[in-house]
């Protein structure tokens, strides 16, 4: 399996792609795992794991479904320096610089 085909089929399920060296590469994005490392031309085949998980044999749609659906991004998500347009209560501090301004 070439690079450029596990990244068009992890892109086609919503996950990034990245190569880490020609030998191990990785999934990145999933809601169950956000982390697959995937050895896809080992001796004995496609390899996957997570974090916790022993090695497995499989292939790359094996390896996408452990990934799960790309993780949706909320509010919780965003950045702290960029404020929420519904959250008016603020610190202390904070408070006083808006009423200094």
């Amino acid at each position: 399996m070439q690079f450029t085909d596990f990244e068009t089929q992890a892109r086609s399920a919503g996950l990034q792609a990245k190569k880490c060296s020609p030998y191990h590469w990785q999934l990145l994005g999933g809601a169950s795992n956000p982390l697959v490392n995937v050895w896809p031309n080992s001796k004995r085949g496609f390899h996957f794991q997570t974090r916790s998980d022993q090695s497995v044999r499989g292939t790359i749609e094996d390896a996408i479904c452990l990934a799960g659906p790309r993780r949706k991004e909320t509010a919780d998500d965003a950045p702290p320096w960029q404020e929420s347009p519904t959250s008016e209560r603020v610190g202390l501090i904070r408070w006083l610089w808006r009423w200094i301004w």
